[in-house]
Formats: structure tokens, sequence, C-alpha cells
């Protein structure tokens, strides 16, 4: 028989870990280098839904949309819609998540390969 042994901290009322992961990630998103912000959020966001926390992925992934417009980025902007493509997916809303790939590909036509690699994540799905 194996025993199972509690980390240490995780006394009765502790945040769980996603909880305590979600918690750092909203605080040091908005110190997050600009270059970064992009990515840090769509990864909140991901969490987020993982969690069912559907109402608060939206509005970060809204933000950080407004943010990206904003700086004209095609590349942070392409990331977050990549980001609300997979939230579409997840709620299992194919045409919005086809509608949100659609627009990536009207700005940017040829993404760099890690974008590119994204985007068929969330197309084979």
């Amino acid at each position: 028989m194996s025993v199972v042994h509690r980390p240490a901290g995780a006394e009765a009322g502790a945040p769980r870990w996603a909880e305590r992961w979600i918690h750092d990630l909203q605080a040091s998103l908005p110190e997050a280098p600009k270059n970064e912000r992009a990515a840090s959020a769509a990864r909140l966001a991901a969490m987020l839904l993982a969690c069912a926390r559907d109402e608060e992925a939206d509005a970060v992934l809204m933000s950080a949309r407004r943010e990206a417009a904003r700086s004209r980025d095609p590349r942070e902007l392409a990331r977050i819609e990549i980001a609300l493509a997979s939230a579409a997916l997840i709620r299992d809303d194919d045409s919005a998540a086809a509608a949100r790939l659609a627009q990536v590909r009207e700005f940017l036509p040829s993404p760099p390969p890690s974008l590119a690699a994204r985007i068929w994540l969330v197309e084979s799905c």
C-alpha cells in the first residue's frame, strides 16, 4: 500500500493548485512585458475555461483583444483570436471558431510557425 502525503501548506481551506495558478497569473498579467501579454492572457483564459469559469475567461480574452487591437500588432491580435476560437470550440460553437480563424487569415495571411501550429490545433478539433 502506498501512502499519499499532502504537500506542505495544504491544510483545510488552502487554495487548490489551479486557483493558486490562476491567482498568480492574474496578479502578474498587468506587469507582464508587452510582448508576452497576449500569450499570458490566452494561457489564463484556457485555464479559466478548464475550471468552468467561462465569464472570467471571456473578460480576460476581450480585454486582451482590445489591447492587441490598440497596439495594431497582427501577431498579438492573431494570438487572441486563436484563443477566442479555441474557447468557441470548447462551447461547441464551430461556426464562431471558424469565423475567428478566418479573421486571423485576413490580417495575417502567412502566420509564423508558432501561430500556424495553434491554428492547426484549433482546426483539427
